[in-house]
Formats: C-alpha cells, structure tokens, sequence
C-alpha cells in the first residue's frame, strides 16, 4: 500500500470526521481557549446552587496517593487537590496557596518561606513549619526514593532546612540554582504527625487514606472503579462549592464517551477528532499544556545505543503525519523540534529537525553498521494509530517493529524500573515540566531517575550545572540553546509535538476559568467549581 494512502487510512480510522476543523491558525491558542470559557461561562446560566458533586472521568486507577511517587496522571491529579502546593508560579507572579512569601537573599543562596497562619491538615491537626521541614528532609532521605530528591541537588552537594520560628523555614543552597524559586514552589507538604514514624512510606498503608491540606480530603476507594473526595470545610481559600469531588475509572474512551453524553460523567479530557461531536451541549476548554509529545529511544544498553540508528529513524518518520495522527491539524497541536516545551524560557527552533529524508535515513542506517535489525515498540490500550504508523516508516529502510501492548502499570513499569527496561526500544509518550528550562535537567541528565531512555552525554550534564547557576541572562540563554542543540544533534530522543489539553463538561458547572485549567489534573483549584440549576 503506497505510504501516503495507508496514512490517511489510519488517520480516518480515529477520526469520521477528519475535515471539522478550518486551516490551522498558528496563533490561535491563546485567542481560542478565552474564546471558549468566555462561551461557555455564558451559555446554560442559572441560579447558583452550593452542593452537589461533579463527576470526572481517569481512564486508569491511581497508584500511590502521595506527593512523593506516582508519575501517572491519575494519582497526579489527586496529589494536586489532596495535597496544597506552596505556591504557582504564574510567569513572573506568584500564587501563593499554604505559603504567605518567599523570600530569596541578595545572593540567591537562601531562601526564606513564610507559611500562612492558621492551616491546618484534613484531620484538624495544626499544619505548621515542622511539617515543611520533615517533607522536604524526608524527600533528601535517599531510602525513601523519591524523584523529587534530584531537584535539591547540586554540583557542590545537597540543597538544606533550617526551622526558623513556627511558620517560617530557610532553604540554604551550596550554590546558585537560578530556577530554585520554581522548585520550591512545586513541594507539597504531607503530615509529619501521620508518616513521621514509616519505615518506608512509598509501601505505607497509610496511603490508602492519605491526609492532606488541599480543598478536597480523601473519602473512598473502590479499587477499579472510583475515588471520591469530600470537601475540605477549613481549606485556607475557604469551602469549596462541591460537596464531593468522584474520579470514576473508565478505561475504554468508547465507553467514557457514552458516559459523559448520558451525563454518567461530568468532565473527561477528549481528543481534537471529538470536538465537533460534544461541543453542542459541552463546554469545550481548550489550552496549551506545556506538554511535549516525543518518541523514548530506549538507550540502556540496546540496539539504540548507536547513535547512527537513532538517526536513521528520526529522519525516517514524518513528524506531520504524527502530528495529524493524534490531532488532526495544527489547531491543537504545534510541531515540535526541541525538547523543550513551546513557551519555555530560552526555547529555540535552531536545532536539527530531522525532516523526512528517506534517503538520508538509509544511509545513517548504513554507517551504524547494522544488520537484520528488529525493535520492539510498547504502547498503552488499544490505540496504536501512530505505532502502526511508526511500524510502516521504519519497515521503508528496512527495520522490522514489533508492536507490543501494554496495561499502564506495565508500561510504567518498563519506562521506570530498570529490571524491565530492557522489555522496549521505542514508546511514545509525553512529558509536562513547566516554563523554567532548568527543571528539564531531570529528562537527560545521567544519573536522573526521570531518565528513563538512559541517554548519557558528560559535556551536556556540565552545561546543564553552568546553566542553572548562571546570573547573566544573556548568558544563561546561550548555554540552554547550546543544550538544546547538542541533545536534540545526539538524537536523544524525537520530539513530535506541543499539544493542546481538551476538555468536555457538563455546561451545568460554572467557574471554569477561576479554578484555572491546568496541565495534568484539568484545573488548578476545584474550589472554585459550582453548579448552576
């Protein structure tokens, strides 16, 4: 079957409606997402009602309800309104949430943070400075494994605690870390009088009824099926609208789609093709989520451990075509050459974009030297639109991939644990770490444990620690196009796309823009949810 006519096959297969949206508009992003809530804010208006629960749809179970583990999206978003944050960085704004300020010395070794009177934890225990320094001390303690820790670590050592009075901590660094503000803000402190005696909290049963300071406290888990959270009357932003808060688990899209058209479910993320067929009687937010779509190439001591390979593959694949696969146009997704995300500071375009050369593919296939080369390609469910499309790209130049199904603790499993990383060479997937570029560090660097793909370069690992503790604007720019250019020219990994978060729900809830939709969990603040009658 000729290439372009197979593409176009599977592209159809996800979508019945392909033609729906109009040419992309590069610029449309931003003016569509204020369009939309500003739409969807207006129509169905009512009497506002106090009560009520809303109803979102998790296509999986979460896995460990703490703020130090779980990189799935579940247990992400739960984290978020179970457990506060300090405080959002809103470019160069700061939303503060249990913090009252932070405070950096003039020279940005020291970090002042001024927690809000009165706060208190789920169970009615005053939340105080104590418990910030035993969350951040318990994250530096190397047994309890948490990824967070690489965060707090630099080339001079380890990023310390001071007690100060009762609200009030110091952080001391061993040296200047430029992006620390937005470090620090992204703790999410858990209760010292609850986990401050557990061996190994990760394996805590405790996390089975987590204790948090967040708008919504943990109410129920039927494993498989739902959590549902209850309002938190004493939350500092004051009580939530909602009453409860339901993530029901719906693993099939089909299924979750017919649940949210019979108002089973209030709210689900949706993709580009299935717009057209809620947007009659959903609102419809659309924003861009910091998120970079990429393909892992799988460099812990397999076949793309040659560089040359990883090359040929990368000009082999046609990056629009991806694109399309997944979003059908330009409208909720842009192209993406760098590995940082669309509106990261110092991004840049001025990278190798390995545009589709079948021939130039061929050829680095040639010089890395092998022969009779079979790769194994995971992915999660049943979509595998863009595997099979990967799987047609690379059999052109003589590579056979196998594609393999995974469930999504599998997947994970293969992506994070090292004593399965040997189960793949390619897996899409997708990663969400913010404007501040010096948090990427923690994709590539060595001995990063958010390095799954096991990339390694000496040279890079110093610039970013140059970066990082760079003063000089200008300067700092520099070094991070310079990252930029040197890992995306190792073809460490192959960036696709920035996508667009999109999300469906019933116009009955109100408030939308106040609880701020965000990356991951939809919205920042579901105490800012309502429902109209």
């Amino acid at each position: 079957m000729n290439k372009k006519v197979l593409i176009l096959f599977l592209i159809l297969v996800i979508s019945t409606s392909f033609i729906f949206i109009a040419c992309g508009d590069e610029n449309s992003s931003d003016e569509k997402q204020n369009q939309e809530v500003s739409k969807n804010e207006k129509k169905d208006e009512g009497e506002k009602v106090e009560g009520g629960q809303m109803i979102f749809r998790v296509s999986s179970d979460s896995r460990v309800i703490h703020p130090l583990y779980g990189n799935d999206r579940t247990t992400l978003t739960l984290v978020n309104h179970i457990f506060a944050p300090l405080y959002n960085l809103k470019g160069e704004d700061i939303d503060y949430w249990l913090a009252e300020k932070v405070e950096p010395s003039e020279d940005y070794l020291s970090y002042k943070v001024k927690l809000k009177d009165e706060l208190t934890w789920h169970d009615g225990e005053v939340l105080n400075a104590d418990d910030l320094v035993f969350t951040f001390n318990t994250i530096m303690d190397k047994q309890q494994g948490s990824h967070l820790r690489d965060s707090f670590v630099t080339t001079k050592g380890e990023v310390k605690i001071e007690k100060v009075d009762d609200l009030t901590v110091k952080f001391i660094l061993p040296e200047v870390q430029i992006g620390f503000l937005d470090t620090i803000g992204g703790i999410r402190m858990f209760p010292e009088h609850v986990y401050g005696d557990i061996e190994n909290i990760q394996t805590s049963d405790l996390n089975n009824n987590p204790i948090g300071s967040g708008a919504f406290k943990f109410e129920e888990r039927k494993s498989g099926e739902s959590i549902t959270l209850s309002k938190f009357d004493n939350f500092f932003k004051g009580a939530p609208h909602l009453d409860n808060v339901v993530y029901r688990v719906i693993p099939e899209t089909s299924s979750a789609e017919i649940a949210l058209q019979n108002g089973e479910i209030d709210a689900m993320s949706i993709t580009a093709d299935k717009v057209e067929k809620f947007e009659k009687d959903k609102s419809i937010l659309a924003f861009d989520e910091d998120r970079v779509d990429y393909i892992i190439f799988n460099q812990n001591g397999g076949k793309l451990d040659n560089e040359n390979l990883r090359k040929a593959i990368a000009y082999a694949l046609d990056r629009d075509e991806l694109l399309k696969a997944n979003y059908l146009s330009t409208d909720y997704a842009k192209p993406a050459y760098s590995f940082f995300a669309d509106k990261t500071l110092y991004k840049t375009d001025d990278v190798e974009k390995y545009e589709y050369n079948i021939e130039k593919a061929k050829e680095l296939l040639k010089e890395s030297g092998l022969k009779d080369i079979n790769l194994t390609m995971v992915y999660r469910g049943k979509d595998n639109v863009r595997e099979l499309l990967v799987q047609q790209y690379l059999k052109e130049i003589g590579i056979n991939v196998e594609l393999k199904a995974m469930d999504m603790a599998s997947f994970f499993n293969a992506l994070f644990e090292k004593e399965h990383q040997d189960e793949y060479d390619l897996a899409f997937n997708g990663y969400i770490y913010g404007k501040e570029p010096s948090t990427y560090a923690q994709v590539f660097k060595a001995e990063s444990m958010n390095n799954v793909s096991g990339y390694k370069n000496e040279e890079v690992d110093k610039l970013w620690d140059e970066a990082a503790k760079e003063k000089d604007s200008g300067k700092r720019e520099k070094l991070y196009e310079k990252i930029q250019k040197e890992i995306i020219k190792d073809a460490a990994m192959y960036p696709i796309d920035y996508g667009y978060a999109i999300v469906a729900v019933n116009p009955k809830f109100k408030g939308l823009e106040d609880a701020a939709p965000a990356p991951i969990h939809m919205f920042d603040d579901l105490s800012q949810i309502y429902m109209v009658e």
